[in-house]
């Protein structure tokens, strides 16, 4: 009787290899991961490691422990990959409807299309928008729609057709994928997207990747005069979320920890600036935790979105807007605006700076120890958010003071370079530097405070005790107030704030 060969184990596993293998490419091209010649050359190693693994399961004994480590790797690889989609799905939301909006029109250079010449046939794209009549138009249908409508509509006059060839994607995530992976020619996105798709490990480059082919501005660039709009009712005001990463720049993105979170409203017709300073061991619910109550500093782990959401629900509002930085990005924003005058209230020192009393002058180094500094304050933390209410009032004073020297260009440079943000910094800088009736610009500085005390965190587990800031109600509703009053267009007045003579402060 004729023995039935076995099949040996670790061909088994190969072939498990393979099947693991296809989808993971699979996966890569659909998500971007893996992009023209690093594609090429990821699917020709991994023939050449799959073929020498092959030969080995055939003709040795002991392959099966080695497929199987492959075949674990591979398998969790397109576990991974969807998640990592959608994390960096969630850097975007809607941008802002400021009074003017610019909608760019992205190809990849040449450099980007010489370097993958196995995605991209033609090296050498035009840059006379002229030449584009026949050019697929990659468009996505997450966010930003009406402006999106309206660019195309005011392209196809510029162009003087009566239809584009449109590339639809579902998400700002999947329309970034398929002009990386030449699915179309040019990339329709709203500017103010541009900070959150540099934020992207594998889109650090996108500027240098890609030139803007066209800009198309959307709205009215001629703003009434102060005193036009405010008789014509019309109101301006917005809202944004202000915060800084206890980090340096190796880790600057939309996650990790806030060191400052700020509430700062805008009134540019009355030009009012309200700054809520809100300590960072503010214990709130914490959205992506089941609402467990939590240190606002830890929401942002689960990202900038999370932190909105948990501020939103805890002050009763709806701010969507946000401009984020770090430690170094701080630094080099001061000192790339040549610096900040300051009015301090006392004299402390901290991190090799000594501090004096009155009105000094602070270079990025400077201005950084002045905002982090808390433990030679008798009140800590509170301390420090005053102080960083103070910086915040000398950098926009400063840039202001620039944009009025003619140092407008610099100043959006500084900005850009330096904040994470889903709204466009020109637009946001052009309201606040615009001097159309001669004010100068008030600004409302509150610090929150709280009962210091101990107590468990969602993040950390309720057995850790961690120090906390348990809000008062009273300052919440009011802060709440004062940001209603800004956003509908109402004067504010500095007022006294509530229970702030109870608030309690522990060492921690």
């Amino acid at each position: 009787m004729e023995s039935k060969k076995r099949v040996k184990p670790g061909v088994i596993l190969w072939l498990v290899c393979v099947v693991l293998a296809i989808v993971a490419f699979t996966l890569a091209g659909k998500y971007g991961v893996l992009a023209g010649n690093r594609k090429l050359i990821a699917m020709v190693a991994a023939a050449a490691v799959l073929a020498v693994l092959l030969v080995l399961s055939l003709k040795k004994k002991g392959t099966a422990v080695v497929n199987g480590i492959l075949a674990a790797v591979l398998a969790l690889c397109c576990v991974l990959m969807p998640k990592l989609q959608s994390r960096e799905a969630s850097v975007f939301s809607e941008p802002a409807h400021t009074a003017v909006r610019t909608m760019n029109l992205y190809v990849m250079s040449a450099d980007y299309r010489s370097d993958h010449s196995s995605t991209f046939s033609s090296t050498k794209p035009s840059e006379n928008l002229e030449d584009y009549k026949n050019a697929k138009f990659i468009v996505q249908g997450e966010f930003d729609q009406q402006d999106q409508s309206d660019a195309l509509d005011q392209l196809k006059d510029n162009l003087g057709v009566t239809s584009l060839s449109l590339v639809q994607k579902d998400t700002v995530s999947d329309a970034l994928s398929a002009l990386y992976n030449n699915e179309g020619d040019v990339l329709v996105l709203n500017q103010a997207f541009s900070s959150s798709v540099t934020s992207i490990a594998r889109y650090a480059s996108f500027e240098s990747d890609t030139f803007v082919l066209d800009s198309i501005k959307l709205g009215d660039a001629s703003a009434a005069t102060a005193e036009e709009t405010a008789s014509s009712g019309d109101n301006s005001s917005f809202v944004i979320y202000v915060a800084g990463h206890d980090a340096s720049s190796t880790s600057f993105s939309l996650y990790g920890r806030t060191d400052v979170d700020m509430i700062m409203a805008v009134n540019p017709v009355l030009k009012q600036v309200l700054m809520v300073s809100i300590p960072r061991d503010f214990y709130i619910k914490n959205p992506a935790l089941d609402n467990g109550l939590d240190k606002l500093t830890h929401l942002g782990n689960d990202g900038i979105q999370n932190t909105l959401d948990g501020i939103n629900q805890e002050f009763g509002l709806n701010i969507t807007d946000y401009m984020l930085t770090d430690f170094d990005h701080l630094t080099s924003l001061v000192d790339e605006i040549g610096g900040i005058t300051v009015n301090n209230p006392y004299a402390f020192s901290g991190m090799g700076y000594d501090f004096a009393a009155g009105t000094i002058s602070l270079n990025g180094a400077q201005a950084l120890a002045y905002s982090r500094e808390r433990h030679s304050l008798d009140n800590g933390d509170y301390g420090r958010n005053q102080h960083q209410g103070i910086v915040m009032e000398g950098i926009l004073n400063k840039i202001q003071e620039n944009c009025h020297a003619g140092d407008y260009i610099s100043v959006i440079k500084a900005a850009m370079n330096n904040f994470l943000t889903n709204v466009s910094l020109d637009t946001l800088l052009s309201v606040y530097t615009s001097t159309n009736n001669g004010q100068d610009w008030t600004y409302f500085k509150y610090h929150l405070g709280g009962e210091g005390t101990y107590d468990g965190t969602a993040s950390m587990g309720f057995d850790r005790m961690l120090y906390v800031c348990k809000p008062f109600d009273s300052q919440v509703q009011f802060t709440r107030q004062q940001v209603e009053k800004v956003l509908n267009g109402e004067e504010i007045q500095m007022e006294s704030l509530p229970d702030n003579a109870n608030t309690t402060f522990e060492e921690n």
